[in-house]
């Protein structure tokens, strides 16, 4: 089965690993997490053909550098790309092309660089913390990248599944969520996967229902409606092919539904476009989100609108 036309599978993969927290321990090297994302890069070049290159940034310290004289790049360089010719070799042993590349710097600026001299068309990086959004909502490296890089970005946090057998859009009906249904359809097509869409409709009168007489039946009364509503609109969102899809209707905001119907389902991927700032994604990275989606445990694979830097 094929992609559908209109939609091409990022190729050109880089893959932003962080070896561990120690530079100078005898154990430095690639940690639990960056060993999963490998294996779900891999796994994804070998759906799709892609290549990877995998990129370790050493983070420069202001305060380490003076009392290092500089030589501690030095000594960690070599161990570097050692670790990571061992994954160029089990990708290569796995039908996969890869490559290595480490650089010094602030890490999202590096990564950045990387995906416009490499001509990259997406990046996929993997949080730390077990809480792996709650350095997303404080401005570290991953949501830089949401917010800068020009291609899409899959965050894969540590201890999920590597497969992508469910996935999920969150459907607003603008052309973002279009777009990320074409996605959905395409891993669809790939991997078998079942495709979710959720929509989450506004309750604009509930306040004033609930204060008329029999206020908790018109309540219920007017959900039904919006909610019926709701579901012809998200019918023709899916277009012909509705009926495949897991169609579900929030009762609460996006940013509140979003984790409990992730776990509900064993959700593998949430699909989503972002405007950087405004929008579903806007939404998300507010002040809700650092409550919420700290709990998200499934990957997001994050685009922008085509053109859009």
């Amino acid at each position: 089965m094929t992609a559908p036309s209109s939609f091409q599978w990022p190729l050109d993969v880089l893959v932003a690993l962080t070896f561990t927290d120690d530079l100078e321990a005898e154990g430095f090297g690639l940690s639990p997490e960056d060993r999963h994302l490998i294996e779900q890069a891999i796994s994804y070049a070998q759906w799709t053909k892609a290549k990877l290159t995998l990129l370790h940034v050493i983070e420069e310290d202001d305060k380490a550098l003076p009392e290092a004289g500089g030589t501690l790049h030095g000594r960690l360089l070599p161990k570097i790309k050692l670790a990571l010719d061992e994954v160029v070799a089990q990708a290569a042993a796995r039908g996969v092309e890869a490559r290595r590349q480490a650089d010094i710097g602030e890490a999202w600026s590096r990564i950045l660089a990387a995906v416009k001299l490499g001509e990259h068309d997406m990046v996929l990086v993997g949080p730390r913390e077990q809480g792996w959004f709650e350095k997303l909502t404080h401005g570290d490296t991953t949501r830089k990248l949401l917010r800068k890089c020009p291609v899409p970005v899959w965050v894969e946090p540590p201890q999920t599944p590597v497969r992508v057998s469910r996935v999920l859009v969150p459907v607003d009906f603008s052309p973002l969520s279009a777009r990320a249904i074409e996605i959905a359809e395409a891993f669809h097509a790939l991997t078998g996967a079942e495709r979710f869409a959720l929509h989450c409709p506004d309750y604009p009168n509930d306040i004033a229902l609930h204060r008329m007489p029999e206020g908790i039946q018109k309540i219920e009364d007017y959900h039904a409606a919006i909610n019926a509503e709701a579901l012809d609109k998200l019918n023709a969102a899916l277009g012909e092919g509705h009926e495949g899809w897991r169609r579900l209707i929030g009762p609460l905001p996006i940013a509140e539904s979003l984790t409990p119907v992730v776990k509900t389902h064993g959700i593998d991927l949430v699909i989503m476009g972002t405007n950087a700032r405004s929008g579903l994604m806007g939404l998300l990275l507010g002040n809700t989100a650092e409550k919420i989606l700290d709990n998200l445990e499934a990957p997001v694979l994050v685009f922008k609108p085509e053109g859009r830097s």
